[in-house]
């Protein structure tokens, strides 16, 4: 199936979202089956009117953020730091691996549109373009193995890191809030002093994983989804 993202824009009172005009914009010379996209939960006029152009709601995710001033302290039980150290392109294959088998929520993995092995080629694709397009790929090694993994953005302008992708293999879980920390101090000790993600609301631990950092939720998104009549689910 063909796909196309839609970024939200606020809109002005008064003027409605042509939802008709996206779907029908061609992507490399053919119409997308399946539009998706995110929209403030605030946003009720934006929400009611993408449902009423067919559009489904398929996640809720969370926007979170932590300040990185030098009060911040990780929780004693994982304070101790591990060893990371930035992947090397041998251990990619590890990373996308990692993300093809161990994710579970998100817009895609939540959308019984897609099937599980095709969220998982999407998982293995994004971990190799964000690799590529320069993005910070940290690791953690266990028994000789990439046993986690974090991959981030950071914005030097504004002193703020993004994070977009990190994970424990299951078999080393018991070290999931250490490298977290890790990472977390890793971010401070390069400049960062504000840390952003975002987490499918879907996923209490990883929700709580943050909260025991002392992230706070600064917005939530309804992932939504239109799916072109005829078009078969992958």
């Amino acid at each position: 199936m063909r796909t196309a993202e839609f970024k939200h824009a606020p809109i002005e009172p008064g003027q409605k979202c042509d939802w008709l005009g996206i779907q029908n914009t061609e992507v490399a010379g053919r119409l997308p089956d399946v539009i998706y996209g995110r929209l403030p939960a605030d946003d009720i006029e934006a929400l009611a009117a993408a449902q009423h152009a067919g559009f489904h709601f398929v996640e809720c995710s969370m926007d979170l953020a932590l300040k990185l001033n030098n009060a911040w302290s990780p929780p004693k039980y994982a304070s101790k730091p591990l060893s990371i150290e930035p992947a090397k392109s041998a251990d990619i294959e590890a990373v996308e691996e990692l993300a093809a088998s161990m994710f579970e929520y998100g817009r895609f993995a939540e959308d019984p549109v897609f099937a599980r092995e095709k969220v998982a080629l999407r998982q293995r694709s994004m971990v190799r373009d964000l690799h590529k397009q320069g993005a910070s790929v940290h690791i953690t090694r266990a028994n000789g193995q990439v046993a986690g993994f974090m991959i981030s953005k950071r914005d030097t302008a504004v002193a703020t890191s993004q994070l977009i992708l990190g994970g424990v293999d299951p078999n080393f879980r018991m070290l999931t809030y250490r490298f977290w920390a890790t990472c977390l101090e890793s971010q401070r000790s390069t400049g960062s002093t504000l840390v952003t993600t975002r987490v499918s609301a879907a996923n209490v631990p990883v929700l709580n994983l943050y909260s025991a950092f002392g992230f706070s939720v600064t917005s939530t998104l309804w992932g939504v989804r239109w799916l072109r009549r005829g078009a078969k689910s992958e």
